[in-house]
Formats: C-alpha cells, sequence, structure tokens
C-alpha cells in the first residue's frame, strides 16, 4: 500500500475541470507608485487562466478580459489549477470578496435553490426549517433546510424516505433555499465548486458538509 500511495502521479489526482477564480481580496496600494492599480488576489480552482482571456464576474456578468497575473513581484502570461495569484482586468469593472472570475464561456450554475447531499456533524440533529450558514468557497450566505428527503442508510440497504430529522454521522439528501444566489457546480463535475460546509450561527460550529447535486 505505501509503495502504491508514494508512486501515484499527482497530477492524475488533480481537480482538471472548469476554471474558477473565487476573489479573496482586493489589492489597492494606493501609493503614488501604484495610484490606479487595482487587482484581485485568490486561488484558481480547476482549469487555468491565461493573459488575454475574456472573462466574467459574477455575480455582476460584467465582461473584461484579463490583463496580467501576478505571483509576488513575478508576472505569467498563464496561472494553472491551484495556482494562488493576483489577477487585473482591463476594465475598471466592480469586483469585491466573494465574487468570481470565470471564463466567459464557462459560466457556473447561478441559483438560489439546491438539491444536495449532507453529512451531518453535530450532536444536535438537523431538522426542516433550520436556518444555518452556509460557506461556499470564501462566499457567506444565510441558508434554510426546506427538506429533508432521504437518509442513506450505512449498510447500503436503501434510504430512508421522509425522515424527519438527521443526526451525528448519518448521510442525508437536503433541500436548502439561500438568501443570496450562488454561482455553483455539482460535485460531480466540480469537487471545489460544488462542496459546501453549515455552521450553526449560534455556536459557530461546523456543523455540516455538503455536497451540491443540482438546482431546484
Amino acid at each position: 500500500m505505501l509503495h502504491y500511495l508514494e508512486n501515484i502521479d499527482a497530477k492524475l489526482s488533480s481537480d482538471s475541470t472548469k476554471a474558477r477564480f473565487p476573489v479573496q481580496t482586493v489589492i489597492r496600494p494606493k501609493t503614488a507608485e501604484y495610484h490606479d492599480f487595482r487587482a484581485y488576489a485568490g486561488k484558481i480552482y480547476g482549469g487555468d487562466f491565461s493573459v488575454g482571456d475574456q472573462v466574467l464576474v459574477l455575480p455582476s456578468l460584467t465582461k473584461s478580459t484579463i490583463k496580467n497575473i501576478y505571483f509576488f513581484d513575478q508576472e505569467f502570461d498563464t496561472a494553472l489549477s491551484g495556482s494562488s495569484v493576483s489577477i487585473t482586468l482591463t476594465d475598471d469593472v466592480n469586483v469585491s470578496r466573494g465574487d468570481m472570475i470565470v471564463k466567459i464561456d464557462e459560466i457556473p450554475t447561478i441559483a438560489k435553490e439546491l438539491e444536495a447531499t449532507i453529512c451531518w456533524m453535530d450532536k444536535e440533529p438537523l431538522q426542516n426549517s433550520q436556518k444555518y450558514y452556509l460557506k461556499h468557497g470564501v462566499n457567506d450566505v444565510q441558508a434554510k433546510i426546506t427538506q429533508l428527503s432521504t437518509i442513506l442508510k450505512t449498510d447500503f440497504s436503501g434510504v430512508e424516505e421522509n425522515p424527519t430529522t438527521l443526526t451525528l454521522n448519518q448521510i442525508g439528501d437536503i433541500q436548502l433555499k439561500v438568501s443570496k444566489p450562488l454561482f455553483f457546480d455539482t460535485y460531480k463535475k466540480h469537487k471545489y465548486n460544488g462542496a459546501f460546509i453549515l455552521i450553526n450561527p449560534k455556536t459557530n460550529n461546523t456543523v455540516g458538509v455538503g455536497f451540491i447535486k443540482s438546482p431546484l
């Protein structure tokens, strides 16, 4: 087993899908030397970005083109998946933390209602109509569980239909509604952009890990 693990090609296990760049922070030095400099810092997931790529800023749907890609004091023509970089655009557009930059022909799903599979991690059970904070990448929204559809039986004998609660370590399918649109992919298509966590607003504890199946 150890020999096998040591010889796995890491490139084969990477998530090579559509490029996603969630913006973690906006860089504005506001110095005499860089008076008009504006860059967007974050980590690339899925594919890659190159100078000259036409992109779309979500959720505003503003179009622009990548002007520069920086890593510290170095400049690159292309940044691959997994790279933490700063990107500048040719247009002076409004971009904030939590926005996402994608290629113009690779738009994710944008929706406020979705279906997901969730693994419950809290001693207090999940119940219908409960409200939580949902963290999707760098984006935080309020979420409400609208339906607990099924619970997966851990002996693989099937599912329990229309349960009332989901308890510690159980896995179930839920439907939920969020306070503002999310821009996501299904977990099968994009592991980073298809996953989220749920946080109890009263205790600030992570209570569940979710995997998006589809929009409603």
